[in-house]
């Protein structure tokens, strides 16, 4: 049964009642439904809600002075007689969708309640404003946009606000560029560069029904350089960076992209500086690859950074300063390391401390600490060495000695190798025709009658037996005959209290002694022939006769004490007014004479 007027059931329920009709055994019945608060909705947004309640009316005991109670019920439905004009839920909440009237019912217990009225006047959407309207961005950037609309009033006035109605989004090519389906604003998301803009529409339904839309283009350009980073090309390494002295890094730029946080390549130029402007730290080339070659030039710390230009031209991108600490000087390989003394002599019984002169990365030549390599020789039974490089002659001949770094390098050598000679413990040294050296005689023959030099090359061969000639006889005051060996290379120091001279003797049957040889020099010469040390007998100590019978005669080794390196070696004898004739045998030059 359907109550369609309030008013006339509660008509009827007085008439009913008029009675006063009581009864013990009375039971409530439903007598019909209302919807509470019957004041009429209005709505003047859409979007808008309001919650409806259902009453039930009830019936009272016979002779109660009102005729009906009412009591809340839950509606077993609801309906609006305009679902387009504004939509209800099966729990009562109505929502306005769009201008225009409807009514709103509830049912319950086989009753429905009377019509509730509902006007929705909201503001008119008359058209959408997008900003931007036009955007061009580069790849992997975001754009926002916001929807605005123009909005005729009920009171026919205009204005102009955020769209408030429920906006749909679309993009005109998703696999460029996409857009979420709903919201206000709305981020815009770029996946394809391109040529042609990709549109971007908003659509929304007005109050009165009608579809209002709008478009904004969207160009996608290239990705833009946000960041530049400088790494060790080759490497990957990050500053800072560690750089022995005279070495050489190269170093890299690399960008990041609006489209990716991974670092790339920079397609266009990259421009480099140094914070040392005068050098004096660091020195930079410029690569032809864009990279940069950076040299240590002094202990200490700068830095460098690179530079690249955006898209636009006209803005650039600087790295962060990379640090570059200078440090010492390295030795990195033993590519141009020479074992000293070069060769090396030791005599058979005695020892020689060797050492490893190695460049270093700013291109100087230091000593290699022993610690740091480890020693051999390629025939123990001639020499040994020890790990600190003291080589120890066992029996004359010719070994090969070599050091190693202990700490393999990542390139170049890691050994480096000299002859080691073993003699025969009486005169060792490079002044030796097999090793490269030669002799030069010079006499004074206007000064000297007959001073020659016989024999000279056999001053030099490799036999103390065999000897060269100095004769001088009569002659004047300056006049002179002189032997001189000469080395390939410098004669270098080896030990303290080094000694150089010539193994020298006299003729069967005649004495040797430092009271012949008043007219005897030794000198040491460099390689342009200038003198560097020299000493005569005259000088006591200096001019030494040491040894006996060293070759099984009547030969010494003559020697002095040398304090500097040199590359000849001269022995001289004058003559004099009253100089009888003479005869020196030269068996043997000694660049390193044995005490």
């Amino acid at each position: 049964m359907r109550i369609t007027n309030y008013w006339l059931i509660l008509v009827i329920g007085f008439l009913s009642g008029c009675g006063k009709v009581t009864s013990p055994d009375f039971f409530p019945q439903l007598k019909g439904v209302v919807i509470e608060d019957l004041t009429p909705t209005r709505f003047e947004q859409l979007g808008l809600t309001r919650q409806y309640k259902l009453l039930g009316l009830y019936s009272t005991p016979p002779g109660s002075s009102t005729q009906f109670t009412t009591r809340a019920v839950t509606a077993e439905s609801w309906e609006s007689t305009q679902g387009s004009i504004a939509s209800i839920s099966n729990a009562g909440l109505a929502t306005a969708l769009r201008n225009g009237s409807t009514a709103i019912r509830g049912r319950f217990g086989g009753f429905t309640s009377p019509d509730k009225s509902l006007t929705v006047v909201a503001p008119l959407l008359r058209s959408i404003t997008l900003d931007p309207a036009t955007a061009s961005l580069p790849l992997g950037l975001t754009q926002s946009i916001s929807a605005t609309g123009s909005y005729l009033n009920a009171d026919g006035s205009t204005s102009t606000r955020s769209v408030a109605e429920a906006l749909n989004w679309t993009s005109s090519a998703p696999t460029r560029a996409t857009v979420p389906p709903l919201g206000n604003p709305v981020t815009v998301s770029t996946l394809q560069q391109g040529d042609v803009p990709v549109r971007i529409r908003a659509s929304a339904v007005a109050a009165d029904g009608s579809v209002v839309e709008s478009t904004a283009a969207i160009l996608i350009g290239a990705p833009d350089l946000v960041q530049v980073i400088v790494r060790r090309a080759g490497t990957g390494m990050s500053p800072p960076f560690a750089l022995p002295k005279g070495s050489t890094i190269n170093l890299q730029a690399l960008g990041i992209y609006t489209n990716s946080a991974t670092p790339r390549d920079i397609p266009g130029a990259v421009s480099w500086a140094s914070a040392d402007a005068g050098g004096t730290v660091l020195t930079i080339l410029n690569q032809a690859n864009g990279t940069l070659n950076v040299t240590g030039a002094g202990i200490g710390a700068s830095a460098v950074t690179a530079r690249a230009m955006k898209n636009d031209g006209s803005a650039a991108v600087t790295s962060a300063p990379a640090t570059i600490n200078v440090v010492a000087a390295i030795l990195q390989s033993l590519d141009g390391a020479r074992i000293t003394p070069n060769p090396a002599f030791v005599a058979a019984g005695a020892s020689l401390q060797l050492a490893v002169l190695g460049r270093f990365t700013d291109g100087t030549e230091a000593m290699v600490p022993a610690s740091d390599l480890n020693w051999v020789t390629a025939e123990n039974a001639i020499a040994t060495v020890s790990q600190t490089g003291v080589a120890s002659g066992l029996t004359q001949g010719s070994t090969v000695v070599t050091a190693t770094l202990k700490q393999l390098p990542v390139t170049g050598a890691a050994s480096v190798s000299t002859a080691l000679i073993v003699t025969d413990g009486v005169c060792t040294g490079p002044l030796l025709a097999s090793l490269g050296a030669t002799v030069q005689t010079v006499t004074t023959p206007l000064l000297c009658l007959a001073c020659t030099v016989t024999d000279a090359p056999l001053a030099i061969d490799n036999s103390v037996a065999s000897f060269a000639a100095l004769n001088v006889n009569l002659g004047l005051l300056l006049g002179s005959a002189s032997l001189t060996a000469t080395s390939l290379a410098d004669v270098p120091l080896a030990a303290a209290g080094q000694r150089a001279g010539f193994i020298i003797s006299r003729p069967p049957g005649e004495l040797l002694s430092l009271a012949l040889l008043g007219g005897v020099t030794l000198s040491t010469l460099d390689a342009d022939g200038d003198e560097v040390e020299s000493a005569t007998s005259n000088d006591g100590l200096r001019l030494t006769l040491l040894g006996s019978y060293v070759i099984g005669q009547d030969a010494f080794i003559l020697s002095m004490p040398v304090t500097q390196p040199f590359r000849r070696l001269k022995v001289e004898m004058g003559a004099g007014l009253v100089t009888a004739a003479q005869s020196l045998q030269v068996n043997s030059a000694c660049a390193v004479a044995g005490q």
